[in-house]
Protein backbone atom coordinates (compact mmCIF):
# COMPACT_ATOMS: atom_id res chain seq x y z
CA UNK A 1 0.00 0.00 0.00
CA UNK A 2 1.78 3.36 -1.22
CA UNK A 3 1.09 5.95 0.87
CA UNK A 4 0.88 9.78 -0.67
CA UNK A 5 2.68 12.99 0.40
CA UNK A 6 0.55 15.37 1.91
CA UNK A 7 1.25 18.95 1.91
CA UNK A 8 0.72 21.10 4.86
CA UNK A 9 2.33 24.41 5.44
CA UNK A 10 3.12 24.64 8.86
CA UNK A 11 4.28 27.36 11.35
CA UNK A 12 7.96 28.34 12.18
CA UNK A 13 6.77 29.37 15.57
CA UNK A 14 4.99 26.91 16.55
CA UNK A 15 8.48 24.86 15.85
CA UNK A 16 10.64 26.95 18.12
CA UNK A 17 7.66 26.95 20.31
CA UNK A 18 7.26 23.19 20.69
CA UNK A 19 11.35 22.55 21.68
CA UNK A 20 11.40 18.93 21.43
CA UNK A 21 8.77 19.30 24.30
CA UNK A 22 5.49 17.06 23.83
CA UNK A 23 2.35 18.99 25.29
CA UNK A 24 0.77 21.23 23.07
CA UNK A 25 -1.94 17.94 21.74
CA UNK A 26 -4.02 16.27 24.30
CA UNK A 27 -6.37 13.69 23.32
CA UNK A 28 -9.13 13.11 25.74
CA UNK A 29 -11.06 9.84 26.86
CA UNK A 30 -13.83 10.60 24.36
CA UNK A 31 -11.51 9.41 21.67
CA UNK A 32 -12.01 12.67 19.36
CA UNK A 33 -9.08 12.78 17.31
CA UNK A 34 -8.04 16.29 15.58
CA UNK A 35 -6.50 15.07 12.30
CA UNK A 36 -4.95 18.66 11.11
CA UNK A 37 -3.67 19.17 14.72
CA UNK A 38 -2.32 16.30 14.90
CA UNK A 39 -0.72 16.02 11.14
CA UNK A 40 0.99 19.63 12.46
CA UNK A 41 2.14 18.50 15.81
CA UNK A 42 3.95 15.23 13.74
CA UNK A 43 5.61 17.67 11.51
CA UNK A 44 6.69 20.80 13.63
CA UNK A 45 8.23 18.33 16.35
CA UNK A 46 10.02 16.10 13.65
CA UNK A 47 11.54 19.07 12.50
CA UNK A 48 12.38 20.33 16.05
CA UNK A 49 14.16 17.02 16.98
CA UNK A 50 15.98 16.96 13.39
CA UNK A 51 17.00 20.77 13.66
CA UNK A 52 18.34 19.66 17.00
CA UNK A 53 20.38 16.88 15.78
CA UNK A 54 18.14 14.15 17.47
CA UNK A 55 17.20 12.36 14.38
CA UNK A 56 19.27 10.15 12.64
CA UNK A 57 20.27 10.46 8.84
CA UNK A 58 18.02 9.41 6.47
CA UNK A 59 21.11 7.40 4.69
CA UNK A 60 21.85 5.68 7.84
CA UNK A 61 18.76 4.20 7.92
CA UNK A 62 18.49 3.38 4.08
CA UNK A 63 21.57 1.83 4.83
CA UNK A 64 20.18 -0.30 7.67
CA UNK A 65 17.57 -1.71 5.57
CA UNK A 66 20.09 -4.37 4.96
CA UNK A 67 19.79 -6.10 8.62
CA UNK A 68 18.59 -9.51 8.29
CA UNK A 69 17.55 -10.31 12.02
CA UNK A 70 17.52 -8.88 15.56
CA UNK A 71 17.48 -10.16 18.66
CA UNK A 72 14.47 -9.11 21.10
CA UNK A 73 12.91 -10.20 24.40
CA UNK A 74 9.41 -9.77 23.79
CA UNK A 75 6.36 -10.54 26.13
CA UNK A 76 4.48 -13.51 25.81
CA UNK A 77 0.93 -13.14 23.99
CA UNK A 78 -2.31 -11.96 26.17
CA UNK A 79 -4.74 -14.78 27.27
CA UNK A 80 -7.46 -12.88 27.97
CA UNK A 81 -9.91 -11.51 25.52
CA UNK A 82 -10.69 -7.53 25.35
CA UNK A 83 -14.73 -6.62 24.56
CA UNK A 84 -15.10 -5.32 21.17
CA UNK A 85 -16.10 -1.94 23.12
CA UNK A 86 -12.87 -1.39 24.84
CA UNK A 87 -10.54 -2.66 21.90
CA UNK A 88 -9.97 1.14 20.07
CA UNK A 89 -9.37 2.49 23.30
CA UNK A 90 -6.96 0.14 24.91
CA UNK A 91 -4.79 -0.67 21.78
CA UNK A 92 -4.75 3.31 20.16
CA UNK A 93 -1.80 3.88 22.69
CA UNK A 94 0.09 0.77 21.14
CA UNK A 95 -0.23 2.78 17.28
CA UNK A 96 1.90 4.59 15.62
CA UNK A 97 2.40 6.87 13.12
CA UNK A 98 4.83 6.69 11.16
CA UNK A 99 6.44 9.17 8.46
CA UNK A 100 9.38 11.78 7.60
CA UNK A 101 9.31 15.54 6.72
CA UNK A 102 10.77 16.34 3.73
CA UNK A 103 11.94 20.31 1.62
CA UNK A 104 9.96 20.80 -1.03
CA UNK A 105 12.55 22.94 -2.62
CA UNK A 106 9.96 25.61 -2.83
CA UNK A 107 9.51 27.52 0.53
CA UNK A 108 11.45 27.45 3.74
CA UNK A 109 8.78 24.54 6.09
CA UNK A 110 9.48 21.07 6.10
CA UNK A 111 5.93 18.90 5.02
CA UNK A 112 5.04 15.74 6.20
CA UNK A 113 4.13 11.95 5.24
CA UNK A 114 2.28 9.69 6.94
CA UNK A 115 1.23 6.27 7.14
CA UNK A 116 1.23 3.51 10.26
CA UNK A 117 3.16 1.40 12.12
CA UNK A 118 3.09 0.07 15.93
CA UNK A 119 4.99 -0.57 18.94
CA UNK A 120 6.13 -4.17 20.06
CA UNK A 121 8.76 -3.20 22.47
CA UNK A 122 7.86 0.05 24.88
CA UNK A 123 11.32 1.09 25.46
CA UNK A 124 11.61 2.01 21.57
CA UNK A 125 10.74 -0.64 19.10
CA UNK A 126 8.26 -0.50 16.58
CA UNK A 127 6.99 -2.47 12.91
CA UNK A 128 6.07 -0.50 9.71
CA UNK A 129 6.58 -2.09 6.32
CA UNK A 130 9.64 -2.15 3.93
CA UNK A 131 7.89 0.28 1.45
CA UNK A 132 7.06 2.83 4.11
CA UNK A 133 11.25 3.63 5.08
CA UNK A 134 12.15 2.60 1.51
CA UNK A 135 9.94 4.91 -0.13
CA UNK A 136 10.99 7.80 2.76
CA UNK A 137 14.85 7.21 3.08
CA UNK A 138 15.52 6.93 -0.81
CA UNK A 139 13.94 10.37 -1.31
CA UNK A 140 16.79 13.09 -1.31
CA UNK A 141 14.68 15.64 0.21
CA UNK A 142 13.75 13.46 2.89
CA UNK A 143 15.36 14.78 5.79
CA UNK A 144 14.34 12.80 8.91
CA UNK A 145 12.01 10.13 10.21
CA UNK A 146 9.67 9.77 13.55
CA UNK A 147 7.18 8.54 15.30
CA UNK A 148 4.14 10.10 17.00
CA UNK A 149 1.55 8.43 19.14
CA UNK A 150 -1.98 8.50 19.70
CA UNK A 151 -1.31 11.46 22.88
CA UNK A 152 0.72 13.59 20.27
CA UNK A 153 3.91 12.36 21.65
CA UNK A 154 6.58 12.67 18.72
CA UNK A 155 9.84 10.22 19.09
CA UNK A 156 12.65 10.29 16.27
CA UNK A 157 13.74 7.11 14.58
CA UNK A 158 17.09 6.19 15.68
CA UNK A 159 17.81 2.52 13.82
CA UNK A 160 16.70 -0.51 11.33
CA UNK A 161 17.01 -3.27 13.45
CA UNK A 162 16.01 -6.02 10.89
CA UNK A 163 13.86 -5.87 7.51
CA UNK A 164 12.68 -7.69 4.78
CA UNK A 165 11.55 -6.07 0.80
CA UNK A 166 10.11 -9.47 0.03
CA UNK A 167 7.74 -9.80 3.26
CA UNK A 168 7.75 -5.92 3.35
CA UNK A 169 8.16 -5.24 6.86
CA UNK A 170 10.79 -3.78 9.09
CA UNK A 171 11.78 -3.50 12.75
CA UNK A 172 12.87 -0.61 14.11
CA UNK A 173 13.79 1.82 16.76
CA UNK A 174 12.94 4.78 18.28
CA UNK A 175 14.32 7.06 21.20
CA UNK A 176 11.22 7.35 23.68
CA UNK A 177 13.66 9.69 25.94
CA UNK A 178 12.77 7.39 28.90
CA UNK A 179 9.18 6.65 28.07
CA UNK A 180 7.93 3.68 28.06
CA UNK A 181 4.83 3.14 25.85
CA UNK A 182 2.30 0.47 25.91
CA UNK A 183 3.08 -2.48 23.34
CA UNK A 184 1.19 -5.07 21.65
CA UNK A 185 1.96 -8.73 21.83
CA UNK A 186 2.85 -11.06 18.99
CA UNK A 187 -0.03 -13.87 18.80
CA UNK A 188 0.81 -17.89 18.94
CA UNK A 189 -1.26 -18.69 16.01
CA UNK A 190 -3.29 -17.30 13.36
CA UNK A 191 -6.43 -18.92 11.93
CA UNK A 192 -8.43 -18.20 8.98
CA UNK A 193 -12.25 -17.38 10.68
CA UNK A 194 -10.40 -15.47 13.18
CA UNK A 195 -11.08 -11.74 14.27
CA UNK A 196 -8.90 -8.99 12.64
CA UNK A 197 -8.28 -5.57 14.01
CA UNK A 198 -7.19 -2.61 12.62
CA UNK A 199 -6.04 0.82 13.89
CA UNK A 200 -4.49 3.42 10.93
CA UNK A 201 -4.25 6.45 9.71
CA UNK A 202 -5.55 6.59 5.97
CA UNK A 203 -5.28 9.34 4.33
CA UNK A 204 -4.15 11.11 7.46
CA UNK A 205 -7.38 10.16 9.16
CA UNK A 206 -5.44 9.28 12.15
CA UNK A 207 -6.06 6.23 14.68
CA UNK A 208 -9.44 5.12 12.57
CA UNK A 209 -10.51 1.37 13.86
CA UNK A 210 -11.84 -1.16 11.72
CA UNK A 211 -12.82 -4.74 12.48
CA UNK A 212 -13.18 -7.60 10.50
CA UNK A 213 -11.90 -11.52 10.06
CA UNK A 214 -9.17 -13.24 8.92
CA UNK A 215 -10.13 -14.42 5.55
CA UNK A 216 -7.74 -16.02 3.36
CA UNK A 217 -3.94 -17.52 3.88
CA UNK A 218 -2.15 -17.40 0.51
CA UNK A 219 0.87 -16.87 -1.04
CA UNK A 220 1.38 -13.18 -2.08
CA UNK A 221 1.12 -11.76 -4.84
CA UNK A 222 2.45 -8.01 -6.33
CA UNK A 223 0.69 -4.65 -7.56
CA UNK A 224 0.49 -6.39 -11.71
CA UNK A 225 -1.11 -9.85 -9.66
CA UNK A 226 2.44 -11.94 -10.14
CA UNK A 227 3.00 -14.57 -6.82
CA UNK A 228 6.07 -13.81 -4.73
CA UNK A 229 7.18 -16.22 -3.24
CA UNK A 230 6.35 -15.14 0.21
CA UNK A 231 3.12 -16.15 2.38
CA UNK A 232 0.06 -13.66 3.01
CA UNK A 233 -2.98 -13.06 4.59
CA UNK A 234 -6.35 -11.79 3.53
CA UNK A 235 -8.49 -9.88 5.89
CA UNK A 236 -12.00 -8.22 5.62
CA UNK A 237 -11.37 -5.02 7.81
CA UNK A 238 -11.47 -1.79 5.60
CA UNK A 239 -7.89 0.17 5.18
CA UNK A 240 -6.22 2.36 2.80
CA UNK A 241 -3.42 4.46 1.45
CA UNK A 242 -1.76 6.00 4.79
CA UNK A 243 -2.66 2.46 6.63
CA UNK A 244 0.57 0.90 5.55
CA UNK A 245 2.49 -0.34 8.38
CA UNK A 246 -0.70 -0.51 10.75
CA UNK A 247 -1.28 -3.27 13.13
CA UNK A 248 -3.52 -6.29 12.45
CA UNK A 249 -4.38 -7.96 15.95
CA UNK A 250 -7.09 -10.25 17.53
CA UNK A 251 -9.42 -9.51 20.35
CA UNK A 252 -6.45 -10.02 22.72
CA UNK A 253 -4.51 -7.38 21.46
CA UNK A 254 -2.25 -9.88 19.63
CA UNK A 255 -0.79 -8.79 16.29
CA UNK A 256 -1.49 -11.16 13.72
CA UNK A 257 0.30 -9.38 10.97
CA UNK A 258 0.80 -5.66 9.06
CA UNK A 259 -1.11 -4.05 6.82
CA UNK A 260 0.45 -4.07 3.34
CA UNK A 261 -1.81 -3.85 0.30
CA UNK A 262 -5.08 -4.08 -1.43
CA UNK A 263 -5.79 -5.33 -5.07
CA UNK A 264 -8.98 -5.10 -7.20
CA UNK A 265 -10.96 -7.91 -8.56
CA UNK A 266 -12.32 -7.00 -11.75
CA UNK A 267 -14.98 -8.76 -14.20
CA UNK A 268 -13.40 -7.36 -17.39
CA UNK A 269 -10.45 -6.85 -18.89
CA UNK A 270 -10.53 -3.14 -19.04
CA UNK A 271 -10.57 -3.24 -15.15
CA UNK A 272 -13.81 -0.71 -15.03
CA UNK A 273 -16.28 -3.22 -13.21
CA UNK A 274 -14.51 -3.76 -9.52
CA UNK A 275 -16.01 -6.44 -7.74
CA UNK A 276 -14.06 -6.77 -5.20
CA UNK A 277 -10.66 -5.57 -3.05
CA UNK A 278 -8.56 -7.77 -1.40
CA UNK A 279 -7.06 -6.71 1.45
CA UNK A 280 -3.42 -7.81 1.51
CA UNK A 281 -1.37 -8.06 5.04
CA UNK A 282 2.10 -9.11 6.10
CA UNK A 283 1.17 -12.27 8.06
CA UNK A 284 2.45 -12.92 11.73
CA UNK A 285 5.19 -15.24 10.79
CA UNK A 286 7.13 -12.69 8.55
CA UNK A 287 7.16 -10.63 11.15
CA UNK A 288 8.78 -13.68 13.77
CA UNK A 289 11.16 -14.52 10.68
CA UNK A 290 13.17 -10.96 11.61
CA UNK A 291 13.33 -11.98 15.20
CA UNK A 292 16.22 -14.23 16.32
CA UNK A 293 15.55 -16.96 18.76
Amino acid sequence: MRFLPAFIKTSFYAVIFSCLTNAAYVAVESDLVDDYQLLDTFSDRTAALYKAGKSAPVKDLMAQLRRKQTRLTLPAAKSTEVLPADLYRQFKKSTLAVGGIFDCGNCPEHHPQVASGFVIDGKGVGVTNYHVIETITADDTNVAMSVMTYEGKVYPITEILAASKLDDVVIFRFDTAGDTLPAFSLADQVRVGGSANVISNPQEHFFLYSRGVVSRYYKAVDDQGNVTGTEALSITADYSVGSSGGPIFDDNGNIIGVVAATYGLYSDEERSDLQMVVKQIVPLSRIKALIKP
